[in-house]
């Protein structure tokens, strides 16, 4: 049935799941942030919690991954590009996650995403994937440094 008018019902099916997985995107971050943001006191730092924190937060990265890979087969080829780079460092900060700042950054900016539906081949928009993607590398660049 499609509820737009001037919509056909594939591009309208489209739509609809592209916003579902955008909202996908944001309950993760929004449950990973609180993960982020935590703050441990000497007690807490029992091997066993660090390690059941840190499996939540990685299975959050992965999921998200999956969100923003289906969103990226509805999007134009350039979109599908810079989003794969951006997946492939939040893969990596997954595997490492070392640094908890850099990856609140950008899951905020990623929660924040929004997708213009005017063209068939959507686009993301009022988001800069690039950044995002230089401050991934730029933060696991210096914890390989050290």
């Amino acid at each position: 049935m499609n509820l737009s008018p001037g919509i056909d019902e594939d591009r309208q099916r489209d739509i609809e799941t592209v916003k579902k997985e955008r909202d996908e995107m944001v309950r993760i971050g929004k449950s990973l942030i609180p993960l982020l943001m935590k703050e441990y006191n000497q007690n807490e730092l029992e091997e066993k919690a660090l390690i059941h924190r840190w499996s939540q937060i990685q299975g959050g990265l992965l999921e998200l991954c999956g969100h923003l890979g289906t969103i990226a087969g509805f999007c134009d080829q350039s979109t599908q590009s810079r989003i794969k780079q951006l997946r492939k460092q939040l893969e990596l900060f997954g595997v490492w996650l070392m640094d908890e700042t850099g990856l609140k950054i950008v899951l905020l900016e990623i929660v924040g995403i929004d997708v213009d539906f005017t063209k068939r081949q959507f686009k993301m928009v009022h988001v800069d994937i690039e950044a995002m993607i230089r401050a991934l590398q730029g933060r696991l660049s210096l914890y390989f440094q050290r």
